[in-house]
């Protein structure tokens, strides 16, 4: 189906609301080169999806040129108009920047499935492709939709408008979208981001393709990449993990799935809430999400090899079960000075607020800030410059005395030379 559009580019929606596919006017140089040239492009994917969904802010635009034959081509029928960067020959990917927007031209084209896995395809480019049998390689209905800025037509073969409008997430084929694993946890993931259902024939082909293991032949890394944009873009991201348990997903979330029912409930308010608080570090998620696990952290290594990102989760998850037990337990300032040497308070109190609500955590951060601790530790008077300006030869010891001294520090006692000389010569 192919629907007219205004000259401008704003189309009238299904809700009667105006919307525009808004992009650089040298963008649109770019387009008419290319026309002149005999070469047709069309914008399709998350840009055209995006903007029937009035989702603003959008910086990346996809574009398939037909009526070309060949990438050398391509690459320099656009080399007039800037640096062109090569991230995927192989399937046809010239990138260039156009005030400030990444844009990646490509030439359509047809996969087959030659071998397991997500890249197990073998592609191929024909000149004479059109846009249809280009777009049926597409996952979903809504990720088929085109815009053909010379004639200015809305290109919509798969139904992906209605279903935008019903919020119903389909295949495009049901055949291709069984060959590619990671269209499970594209699919969970948009049902999240874009609060959609799936339709009874798309989930039944991922219960399937769950049940036959297709997702262990997927790394670590994919797994990660598409949980990252869960927890990036959606405002409910339980909506997700829910539809994971209903199509019985256990290779990568089992753990999480056993947890006792309150857990799991819990768990999953808890990624909503961060989701609300607008957090933008996926650290955050990560270690909410493993918060009631025996195991968080070899749990997290199924996802990631990121040391640093592990570290954080495995600090924040440590800094927020000590205050809740401090809360339940009494502290003294001592004890909360001493936790703002391992965690950023601050940061920690995000879990807590997620995960308790006991009163007396609502008072801990009012505690660390009087103290000056909410933010960062407090800052030793004692470093090993000192000890050596006071004459202490390098040792063994000067780590047993700079720890000494700065716990005396924390409780609040006097330091100056002569309890440092002192404090040194009785260790």
């Amino acid at each position: 189906m192919e629907i007219q559009i205004n000259n401008d580019f704003t189309f009238t929606r299904y809700d009667g609301k105006k919307v525009k596919f808004d992009f650089p006017n040298n963008l649109m140089k770019i387009f008419e080169y290319l026309n002149k040239n005999g070469v047709k492009p069309i914008v399709v994917g998350g840009f055209v999806r995006d903007t029937l969904l009035s989702i603003e802010h959008l910086k990346d635009i996809d574009v398939e040129v037909y009526n070309i034959d060949s990438y050398e081509k391509l690459k320099n029928l656009l080399s007039p108009f800037g640096k062109t960067v090569e991230v995927g020959k192989s399937f046809g990917v010239c990138k260039i920047t156009v005030d400030g927007f990444e844009c990646d031209f490509s030439l359509p084209r047809t996969e087959t499935k030659i071998d397991s896995g997500h890249k197990g395809f073998a592609v191929s480019h024909k000149k004479n492709i059109t846009f249809k049998e280009a777009a049926r390689r597409r996952d979903f209905s809504i990720n088929a939709l085109g815009l053909d800025v010379m004639e200015r037509k809305l290109l919509d073969c798969f139904g992906g408008l209605e279903d935008l409008q019903t919020k119903t997430l389909r295949a495009v084929d049901a055949t291709t979208f069984t060959q590619d694993p990671l269209r499970v946890l594209r699919g969970v993931v948009f049902a999240a981001r874009f609060e959609m259902r799936f339709d009874k024939e798309l989930f039944s082909l991922c219960a399937s393709m769950v049940a036959d293991g297709m997702l262990n032949e997927l790394p670590k890394e994919r797994i990660y990449g598409e949980m990252e944009k869960l927890f990036h873009k959606a405002k409910k991201p339980s909506i997700a993990f829910r539809l994971l348990q209903k199509l019985q997903e256990e290779f990568f979330f089992k753990e999480l799935f056993l947890l006792p029912q309150n857990r799991f409930e819990q768990t999953l308010n808890a990624l909503d809430t961060l989701a609300k608080k607008s957090i933008d570090k996926p650290v955050f998620y990560f270690a909410a999400l493993v918060f009631h696990l025996n195991e968080p952290i070899s749990y997290l290594r199924r996802f990631t090899h990121d040391k640093k990102l592990l570290q954080k989760a495995e600090t924040l998850l440590k800094g927020s079960k000590r205050i809740i037990t401090l809360c339940q337990n009494g502290y003294e300032d001592f004890d909360v000075k001493v936790l703002a040497t391992e965690v950023k308070i601050s940061d920690a109190l995000i879990l807590v607020d997620c995960f308790s609500n006991d009163a007396k955590c609502k008072t801990f951060a009012d505690k660390a800030k009087r103290l000056g601790v909410l933010e960062a530790g407090i800052k030793p008077l004692v470093d090993g410059k000192k000890l050596l300006a006071l004459g202490f030869e390098p040792s063994k010891k000067f780590k047993k005395i700079l720890e000494t001294l700065y716990e005396m520090q924390l409780k609040g006692e006097k330091i100056d030379d002569v309890i440092i000389l002192k404090t040194a010569k009785n260790l």
